[in-house]
């Protein structure tokens, strides 16, 4: 007579289903961290040249010297390949009637800071209004 016998164990194929389900749940865990540390460098990155810009704007050497010379770029001395580009031009706002009017006696800063061998797409731009 033939006897049955009782089989507990799994089968191979139900041990491939729950390797694959699993690394299937692996690969979306580590693509999840993967992407929040991206969003973390870039915080930090713009964090770094908010800092950077803030610093040189509240230098009224800096200030004067951009607003004698209307333009300019370089580097940012101790800070390491930060460098800088501004433009300065007298300040227009649009009025109530969508027309645009100068402001006499006020210019617009608009200051960029980007990392050395950085692409273009990569620059963080600041504006600011003072008086001439």
């Amino acid at each position: 007579m033939c006897q049955l016998r009782n089989n507990t164990g799994f089968t191979l194929l139900e041990v491939l289903v729950s390797l694959i389900i699993l690394g299937i749940s692996f690969g979306v865990l580590f693509e999840t961290l993967s992407q929040s540390k991206r969003v973390s460098w870039k915080a930090d990155e713009t964090v770094q040249a908010a800092r950077v810009a803030h610093n040189l704007l509240a230098s009224p050497k800096f200030v004067r010297a951009a607003l004698d010379s209307r333009g300019a770029e370089g580097t940012i001395k101790d800070e390491k390949d930060w460098h800088y580009s501004f433009e300065v031009s007298p300040l227009k706002l649009q009025d109530q009637n969508e027309q645009i009017v100068e402001i006499p006696g006020m210019l617009e800063i608009k200051l960029c800071i980007s990392r050395a061998g950085h692409r273009e797409q990569e620059r963080f731009c600041l504006t600011r209004w003072y008086r001439e």
